[in-house]
């Protein structure tokens, strides 16, 4: 992996046809930072550690820090493509800025308070790689201490399951179906109706279906170069027609 620093003075956000060029790189690993430069650094190596034997790229957006991130970072990494951005664009516009600009045959958003283990891309991309029909990842995500952390995973949105939180009743009778819809705690850890996950490849969106997208938080996102779906301005995704499929 080379060293690139970029200035983007362009703030244009791509459409989906830059999703149809042809990648040259296994994988792309897209950044966005904004002030967290110790967490950004612990966050690289890890990744770095997770690419090794994989032709991939990283590319770091930094969302005009002001905490001196590239200044500080970029001669530590010369290995990551690093986007500087002259003023803050937001999250999913940050995104978009790297990935129109990512070689990868996959694209993997990660958020940079992640540390990846070193066989997550691996297991990833070989699941990717085994259901050609999974457009799109997600991911489980575990605390510091290895236990699962629930709020990576919840139930479809609806104005019941938000009731039931809002009101505590999911508190009362966290394993009820009934109740307990907006984080199912009486659901199989790898079931999820929509994305918001870290890593460890555990539940996928099919790159063509019938129903909706579900919404997705990209905090880590692993994309199917050409599935369709790219970050909107602000934030989530746009243009995705998709169901859900959950590995076994």
């Amino acid at each position: 992996m080379s060293s690139a620093t970029t200035l983007t003075r362009e703030l244009d956000v791509p459409t989906h046809d830059f999703l149809a060029t042809a990648p040259t790189l296994e994988l792309s690993v897209v950044i966005v930072s904004y002030n967290v430069q110790e967490l950004l650094r612990q966050c690289l190596r890890s990744v770095l550690e997770a690419l090794e034997g994989l032709e991939a790229e990283i590319l770091v957006v930094d969302n005009a820090s002001t905490d001196g991130t590239v200044e500080a970072l970029a001669p530590q990494f010369p290995q990551v493509r690093w986007i500087a951005l002259e003023r803050r664009v937001g999250f999913g516009r940050a995104n978009n800025i790297g990935i129109a600009q990512a070689r990868g045959r996959y694209i993997l958003i990660l958020n940079p308070d992640t540390l990846l283990q070193p066989d997550t891309l691996k297991t990833m991309l070989a699941y990717m790689e085994e259901h050609p029909e999974v457009g799109i990842a997600g991911c489980r995500v575990l605390n510091a201490d290895g236990t699962f952390q629930a709020s990576c995973r919840r139930g479809f949105p609806t104005p019941w399951a938000a009731f039931t939180k809002l009101f505590g009743l999911q508190r009362l009778f966290p394993r009820s179906r009934l109740f307990a819809r907006y984080n199912p705690h009486f659901a199989d850890e790898r079931e999820v109706a929509y994305a918001r996950g870290h890593l460890r490849c555990l539940h996928a969106v099919p790159s063509g279906g019938a129903a909706p997208a579900p919404g997705l938080c990209a905090r880590v996102l692993l994309l199917r170069r050409g599935c369709g779906p790219v970050l909107s301005g602000a934030s989530g995704w746009a243009g995705a027609s998709a169901t859900w499929a959950h590995p076994p």
